[in-house]
């Protein structure tokens, strides 16, 4: 059953009140488009070239001439799917549907300049080394999750040292709370990483990556954070630094 606390509904309205909606797909590649033809299907013959290819262009947007005042609170990114239908037809006939989906992803904006972050990393570690059990580095307790960590060269970036961690996963540990903690993760594995951020012997929240085959930078943004962990399935993960404020130089 899904936790009643993170479903977020609309209790109320203004009575007169109309919201502005704008929806873009903000992709280097096209959008994806399916076009699907009505019972019984119409003879159409639709010739492109690479000059002029086919090209279906549509912007939706509802104003409003008051506004009225929206705050919400996340502690993790919210997504909306959107999907939407455009008849076609010739000579008031109906020919075909044009199909558009997307999706919409809000984050929590910081209206502030986070604080100075102390980092982390493996470079003074030789590769090759296997931790079966907890170990403590530059302050950070590093735990194996029912599996093993090792330093290792492989993968990005090219020559650092790097902590690999495999399925369950890993836990990272702090010495003191931290509000601010940012990671370089490599994942070679399975493509969903699944964070969860402690408070405490307590989950704060979690929340998902997708990182297959490249290196990112995950923010986490929350008030007394004591510790993080990082799990999927099929994991072939590099951790290649932690970041965080209040950590000592």
């Amino acid at each position: 059953m899904a936790d009643e606390t993170k479903n977020i509904k609309i209790v109320g309205w203004p009575e007169e009140g109309k919201a502005r909606l704008e929806h873009e797909f903000l992709m280097e590649e096209p959008c994806p488009v399916s076009i699907l033809f009505l019972k019984p299907p119409a003879n159409v013959v639709i010739h492109t070239s690479e000059k002029e290819p086919l090209h279906v262009d549509m912007k939706m947007r509802v104003s409003t001439e008051d506004t009225f005042p929206v705050c919400i609170s996340l502690c993790e990114p919210i997504c909306a799917d959107s999907s939407y239908t455009v008849g076609v037809e010739i000579f008031d006939r109906p020919v075909g549907v044009i199909r558009f989906q997307g999706r919409t992803k809000v984050f929590n904006c910081r209206e502030e300049e986070p604080p100075e972050l102390v980092c982390v990393d493996f470079s003074d570690q030789k590769p090759k080394q296997r931790f079966t059990e907890p170990f403590t580095h530059h302050g950070l307790r590093f735990v194996p999750l029912d599996g093993v960590l090792y330093t290792t060269l492989d993968g990005e970036p090219a020559g650092e040292t790097k902590l690999a961690f495999g399925s369950p996963g890993i836990r990272i540990e702090f010495p003191a709370p931290v509000d601010f903690v940012q990671l370089k993760v490599g994942n070679r594995g399975g493509p969903t990483l699944e964070f969860s951020v402690f408070v405490g012997a307590s989950i704060a929240y979690q929340f998902s990556e997708d990182l297959f085959n490249e290196t990112k930078d995950i923010w986490i943004e929350q008030p007394g954070t004591t510790a993080l962990e990082i799990r999927g399935d099929n994991l072939e993960g590099l951790l290649v630094e932690v970041c965080a404020d209040k950590l000592e130089g």
